[in-house]
């Protein structure tokens, strides 16, 4: 009968605790939504091609370009509508003049959506991207491509710190430029 050192033993049980931890990681809600449960995180989920803001297609602007500031379409479209309930289609009337959009409620009952930043970014891509896109499939349809976070780089304002689902990497990218969102907000529940 062969013995097992106690090092080898605990290696293998800490290999089968962490595959089992991660098999329970991260939960669908069935509304659309993705618990994290190691962060207490909730995370929005993509749709296939379609329409509307969850589309897994559509890229939003950071910013205008207006003193860099978070004015583009990620926050005035996307994040409104999850917010706020707003219709992304109200547009504008033939003078310019905004059409106020009626109040329809929040995305999955919660109306604090925002970007995340970086570190809550990268902590949904799947350690050494052994699949592409690099995030784990609860999270449904995502773009190899790069996504926004909340973070702006230190050295230059007028970009963000980034995370590419194509190949993992993280990537700066102009705030003015386009990129795939996907949002977050704090579940106080995921952790009970």
């Amino acid at each position: 009968m062969r013995k097992t050192s106690p090092t080898v033993a605990a290696v293998c049980a800490a290999l089968l605790w962490a595959g089992l931890a991660h098999a329970q990681r991260f939960t669908d809600n069935g509304d659309s939504t993705v618990t994290d449960h190691h962060s207490g995180l909730m995370w929005e989920k993509k749709t296939p091609a379609g329409s509307g803001v969850h589309d897994v297609n559509k890229k939003y602007t950071w910013s205008n370009g207006t003193d860099f500031v978070p004015s583009g379409t990620a926050f005035t479209v996307f994040l409104a509508t999850l917010n706020n309930g707003a219709d992304e289609n109200a547009g504008y009337a033939p003078g310019g003049e905004p059409i106020d959009s009626p109040i329809t409620g929040c995305f999955a009952n919660h109306c604090d959506w925002r970007l995340p930043s970086i570190v809550e970014l990268r902590s949904i891509k799947a350690a050494g991207c052994p699949t592409v896109p690099c995030i784990d499939p609860a999270f449904g349809p995502t773009q190899a491509d790069t996504y926004w976070s909340a973070t702006t780089q230190i050295a230059n304002t007028r970009t963000t710190r980034n995370v590419n689902f194509g190949n993992g990497s993280n990537q700066l990218l102009s705030k003015t430029g386009g990129a795939y969102v996907r949002a977050v907000r704090s579940d106080s529940t995921a952790c009970q």
